[in-house]
């Protein structure tokens, strides 16, 4: 899989299902599976079908994502139009923490306009894994 099939994936969600003006996945299952579900406790973000949901009171929010082999990130944040992906070569050595994958979502964040407050602060709160 390439970087950009996940990116694919991310922005039919961020068209609310449709892709080149065709719908593909209707918008009410987007919608409910961005949701937060009644799960119990899940050691971190709200939990959506297969997404973690980036609260709106969360400095980076909102949003939500998939995470993969602890490494792999599809983060989607609608309100700024943004679908980031975070790729490892597992195939490969590779050292780098959740906390590293935190700060490069942050510094993309501040390339589309995060406030100062936020990216000054990167690790302190943010996506949970």
């Amino acid at each position: 899989m390439s970087t950009l099939d996940p990116a694919r994936f991310g922005q039919l969600y961020l068209n609310k299902g449709t892709w080149d003006g065709n719908r593909i996945v209707p918008a009410q299952w987007i919608q409910e599976s961005i949701s937060v579900t009644p799960l119990p406790d899940q050691h971190g973000d709200p939990y959506g079908y297969l997404w973690r949901i980036i609260p709106a009171d969360n400095p980076i929010g909102p949003g939500y994502y998939h995470t993969g082999l602890g490494v792999h990130a599809l983060i989607i944040f609608p309100e700024k139009n943004l679908v980031i992906v975070h790729r490892v070569d597992t195939d490969k050595a590779f050292d780098i923490s959740w906390e590293e994958i935190k700060i490069g979502i942050a510094m993309a964040l501040e390339s589309v306009g995060m406030p100062l407050s936020v990216s000054q602060n990167r690790t302190k709160k943010g996506l949970s894994h």
